[in-house]
């Protein structure tokens, strides 16, 4: 498969285990409160809460457009703010959540 689109020839999302197909209807997604989400706090345990959803996204950090320090930074956290200020919510599309934040 391609890389990914300003990937610089690294591996696709889809490569990284990191794309997916929604969950399958009437399949209820898993709450993740923030007491979990803070144990995924590190660049080796990377965990992020955006819009409303955890998405592990350790593999893509080494991808990340911008590096791996402004999502490793978020890590643990809810990172929607920091992350509306560079990204709209359509590049989510291509992750699979973990679960439903429940802050």
């Amino acid at each position: 498969p391609a890389a990914a689109p300003g990937s610089g020839g690294s591996a696709g999302l889809g490569e990284l285990g990191l794309g997916g197909a929604p969950s399958p209807p009437g399949h209820e997604q898993r709450r993740i409160g923030a007491e979990e989400l803070a144990l995924h706090s590190s660049a080796e345990d990377c965990w992020v809460a955006i819009h409303g959803r955890v998405y592990d996204l350790t593999d893509f950090l080494p991808d990340h457009p911008a590096g791996p320090e402004s999502i490793s930074a978020l890590a643990g956290t809810d990172g929607t703010e920091a992350f509306a200020k560079a990204h709209s919510e359509a590049v989510l599309e291509d992750f699979e959540p973990l679960g439903v934040f429940s802050g």
